[in-house]
């Protein structure tokens, strides 16, 4: 849900302030209310936990609306006024978005937004500084001196998510080699077994994430 909506919407919403800043300052206020009319309770989790970690890291003050908050506003036969609101549907993405072939993911096309170079840093900021990470005096983390490369091992989850034992091994040994040759810091990290505070902290300091995905 992460990659494939919000990082959509939190797009769409930040193309209304394109002076976002390299610390994450933005003018705009932070959503107020995350609503998912079609999810029961608990069915916008995700089995490792990120969803619900990343929401309440980027926007400790969000709310949570599934199905059955929204059925109630409907029978309650008020009217409810939202001052702004972002719309993502998933299934309409993949049918009208020409770019999807570009990108793979149904947000596609918000990449076309005018905005901030930034515009991903109020999030990344917060969640970051959430996980553990510190935050410099001049308002940015601290970057590693030398190059920090991380592989995403997947051999022991679906055969789509994995590659080859043999590929594997040979990938694993090319990276050593470059942490031997240049001094590079490298990581072999099975994400599954790390708590998710150590996972973010780990992807906040990597400069290059190597991993297989489904196609």
């Amino acid at each position: 849900m992460i990659g494939e909506m919000f990082v959509g919407l939190w797009r769409l919403y930040s193309s209304l302030d394109e002076n976002i800043s390299e610390t994450g300052a933005t003018s705009l206020p932070p959503p107020s209310r995350m609503i998912f009319p079609l999810l029961g309770p608990n069915e916008w989790r995700d089995p490792p936990g990120l969803n619900s970690f990343t929401f309440r890291a980027a926007f400790p003050s969000i709310s949570i609306e599934d199905l059955d908050e929204w059925v109630d506003k409907a029978y309650s036969d008020r009217l409810f006024v939202y001052d702004t609101v972002a719309l993502t549907a998933r299934s309409t993405a993949h049918r009208v978005d020409s770019k999807l072939t570009w990108w793979g993911k149904p947000s596609s096309s918000t990449r076309m937004l005018p905005g901030s170079l930034h515009w991903w840093e109020p999030v990344r900021h917060n969640v970051l500084e959430y996980a553990g990470l510190e935050i410099q005096a001049n308002g940015l983390f601290e970057r590693p001196s030398k190059p920090v490369i991380t592989y995403v091992d997947r051999q022991r989850q679906s055969p789509g998510r994995s590659l080859k034992p043999k590929d594997h091994d040979q990938l694993v040994e090319s990276l050593h080699e470059l942490e031997r040759k240049h001094g590079w810091e490298v990581n072999i990290a099975q994400m599954e077994r790390l708590p998710i505070n150590e996972q973010i902290r780990l992807a906040g300091r990597t400069t290059v994430i190597v991993a297989c995905l489904n196609g």
